[in-house]
Formats: C-alpha cells, sequence, structure tokens
C-alpha cells in the first residue's frame, strides 16, 4: 500500500537472515494478492476497496525485488547454513551472525543523514580478519583491508551514509611482504617471489593489478593515498596454497605520508553552539584510527557553517583540560630520513566565555617509536581567544631513526587540568622532505 520502499525490503532480509531465519521470501504490493488490471485482489476486506492497484508483473520489478536478488547471491556466495546469529558482535542497532573464528557478516541499518562513521564490532577471535563493504543496492564491494583485529575494533568509515553489509574473514597469513611505496598520479610496477609461482589477487584496492606471474602494477589515485593492504595466494609447484599480505604506502604527490583533517569526526551527543561564532560543537566523539583520553575527549568544532547541518562538516578537534589524542602505525621512520610535521592551530571554547583559550596555551606534539620511545618533542603555542574560530599554520621536523612505524602523541601544554580549551588542531600532514 506505498509504505514499505526498498530500504525496508533489504532491512527485513537481513536482519531475519542474521537472526536464524531459514529463508525468506519476496513480497511487494501486486505479488502477494496477484494483482492484475481486472482484477485488484481484495477478495472481502474493507468493502472490497482494493489494497493497491498495482498488477504482480509490475510489483515483481520494483527496485527492492532486484536488490534482495543481489543480497541473496551475496549470502549464497558465503557459507551461510552454518552461521549463527551472534548480536553480542555488534551494537544494538545493528545484526549479525557467522562462523566464529572464521566469518562475520554484519548488517548496519540507515543510522541517519551524516553518518559515516564506522560500524563497532567486539568479541572477534583475536587475528587477522580480511573485509569488504557490501552495497545492498547496486552489489558493489569496497575493500577495507586486512585489520589486526583483538578486542573491540571499529571499521573504517563506510563509503556513503546508508544501510551497508560488512563482511569479515579470518587470514591465515603465512608471510607479510613490504612493497616499496607508491606515488599518487605515477605508475608503481614490481614483481613478486618466488619465480615460477602462480599468485591471485583475493583482495585490496583496484589499481593495483596482479598477473599469474607476480606482475604488480598499476597507477593510484588520490583517494588511495596512506596504508594500502592487498591479501594473494601463491601456488608453488608441489607445495600446498599460502596467502600473503602484501602492504605499502601510497604517497600524495608532494610526498605527504600522512594526512588527517578529522572530518570523519563522529558524535552522538547534542551538538551545542560555540561562544560568539555559533559554529557546532561537540564531545565525546571518535575519530577513525584515534585513541582518546580526558575529560569528554574527543571535543570537536565545525569550520564550516554557523548554524545547522551542512553536507560535509569540516571538523576540527579541541583539547580541554587533560584531553589527549595519539594515532599509532605512521609509516615515517626511516633511518636518517627527515620529515616534516605541519598543522594548523587554533585557539578554542566550547559554549561559555570560561572555557576559553589563553593566552600561553600551547599544544603539545610528541612522535614516539614502538617502544615509546620519544623521537621528537615540539610545543606549539596558541593565539588566545579573540572572539574567532581563526586558525593558523604550524610545523616541526624530526629525523627518523629505523625503529618501525611511529606513532603522533598531542595534548594541551601547560597546566593542563586547568577548566578551559588549550587549543584546537586540523589539517595534520606527515611528510618525507
Amino acid at each position: 500500500m506505498q509504505m514499505n520502499s526498498a530500504y525496508l525490503q533489504r532491512k527485513q532480509f537481513w536482519m531475519l537472515m542474521l537472526a536464524g531465519a531459514a529463508g525468506h521470501t519476496y513480497g511487494a504490493a501486486g505479488i502477494w494478492h496477484m494483482g492484475t488490471p481486472e482484477i485488484h485482489g481484495n477478495w472481502g476486506g474493507w468493502g472490497l476497496q482494493p489494497y493497491d492497484l498495482t498488477t504482480w508483473d509490475e510489483g515483481m520489478h520494483f527496485p527492492g525485488s532486484a536488490q534482495l536478488g543481489r543480497n541473496k547471491a551475496l549470502l549464497e556466495s558465503l557459507p551461510w547454513q552454518q552461521f549463527q546469529e551472534h548480536p553480542e558482535w555488534v551494537e544494538a542497532d545493528a545484526f549479525a551472525a557467522g562462523v566464529p573464528g572464521k566469518i562475520a557478516v554484519i548488517y548496519q541499518p540507515i543510522r541517519g543523514t551524516y553518518k559515516w562513521g564506522g560500524i563497532a564490532v567486539k568479541g572477534l577471535s583475536a587475528g587477522d580478519w580480511s573485509g569488504y563493504y557490501f552495497d545492498p543496492v547496486s552489489g558493489r564491494k569496497y575493500d577495507i583491508g586486512v585489520h589486526l583485529i583483538n578486542g573491540k575494533w571499529t571499521s573504517p568509515n563506510v563509503p556513503s551514509p546508508q544501510d551497508w553489509v560488512l563482511v569479515l574473514e579470518a587470514q591465515s597469513i603465512s608471510q607479510l611482504v613490504s612493497l616499496d611505496s607508491g606515488k599518487v598520479g605515477e605508475r608503481f610496477e614490481t614483481k613478486l617471489d618466488p619465480q615460477g609461482a602462480k599468485f591471485s589477487k583475493k583482495m585490496g584496492p583496484e589499481w593495483l593489478k596482479i598477473e599469474p606471474d607476480g606482475t604488480c602494477s598499476g597507477t593510484p589515485d588520490v583517494g588511495n593515498r596512506g596504508p594500502n593492504s592487498f591479501l594473494v595466494t601463491v601456488k608453488e609447484p608441489g607445495k600446498e596454497e599460502s596467502l600473503l599480505q602484501l602492504q605499502m604506502a601510497v604517497v600524495g604527490a608532494d610526498g605527504e605520508l600522512f594526512t588527517e583533517n578529522f572530518n570523519g569526526y563522529t558524535t552522538f551527543n547534542k551538538i551545542s553552539k560555540q561562544f560568539q561564532t555559533q559554529l557546532s560543537v561537540a564531545h565525546s566523539g571518535t575519530v577513525r584510527g584515534w585513541n582518546s583520553s580526558g575529560e569528554g575527549a574527543i571535543h570537536a568544532v565545525d569550520r564550516s557553517f554557523g548554524g545547522g547541518d551542512v553536507t560535509p562538516s569540516d571538523w576540527a578537534v579541541m583539547f580541554y583540560m587533560d584531553n589527549k589524542i595519539n594515532r599509532f602505525g605512521i609509516d615515517a621512520n626511516e633511518k636518517d630520513a627527515m620529515y616534516e610535521v605541519s598543522f594548523e592551530v587554533a585557539p578554542g571554547v566550547y559554549s561559555q566565555a570560561s572555557q576559553a583559550t589563553r593566552e600561553g596555551d600551547a599544544l603539545l606534539f610528541q612522535i614516539l617509536a614502538k617502544d615509546g620511545t620519544v623521537i621528537k618533542s615540539f610545543t606549539q603555542l596558541v593565539r588566545k581567544w579573540d572572539a574567532k574560530q581563526t586558525f593558523d599554520a604550524g610545523s616541526f621536523e624530526y629525523v627518523g631513526t629505523g625503529t618501525g612505524s611511529v606513532s603522533i602523541e598531542i595534548t594541551g601544554a601547560g597546566k593542563s587540568m586547568d577548566p578551559w580549551f588549550k587549543g584546537a588542531l586540523d589539517n595534520l600532514v606527515v611528510k618525507k622532505k
């Protein structure tokens, strides 16, 4: 009766199949009552008024029909008959099923406009898991790479604010291979060892093609900047097939190894208005890939507009009292190489004048080795609040130690427990000089 859209069809299919249903039947106006142009199909109720004037051959071609076909095909490509429901793997607004230690399939219904945040997963067996997002509308897949999951984990941002299916598969990786870095807009080519083996790409960004003889080639674009991960099967004559994980970094056209604009900031708290500017501010949010601690962390201000929702937001993070954020696993530590860290800083405030940044407040940046050794410590002074959310450019350099990937830790400097904001941060970039 014109009430249930294609989205409702998708949601019903996945929430039921992941909750243990043995099967699912598509239904729509015209079909269940076999409507025809001559007979609308109401055989007795409501004074013989028509349920719907859609005919059966029209209803079978509604968008939801083809979409359920695509979702059925995905499910049939997996060992769905072995699945058991596992609601404990996800938050209350999502649905999950699978085989423990092998595969997890999660359906995330629509969460609202501007909701790009990843999907929270918990309770999976510790280890390497490969994953991809499946678009239940078009049937397209979006690889998200291989991730070490141990405890609660949040997937990368979803490709768009709609409903998604997340498929995670446990992987037994026999070897980790690090490739040379690629560069945005430049052709990359290499060849895998051993010679004589047969290779097949199992998953990873589409830009890199892998031939059966191990030849790898392609040209990454700006969307591939950062860490790239690929799973490849290799079969040597007379040996069992094994699984390789290829890792490489794609740097920007100007040598950027890591960038963060904090626009993936997600909050489930009511958004307030910033004192004087009326920009949107929020607290207790998350940014994918960053850990946080302290009172109400992570605070953020939306630089893009002075009121109302916008697409997209332009978030910058703010540091209140003892707020601290850190990001691990940045591949920027080649021995004796020079690196530059650039950023924008500004004063910060929430909804009250007493919270505003004051003269002498600063942000402390630390580059840390894997063992916690400080490679570089740098303090950036921040101007005091002047009724404007004005950002200034800043930067510092450090020399790599060759001791593996580094982490960046940022917090307020000075008397960090004072109840005001020490500053705001945006557009963080790490590049090799």
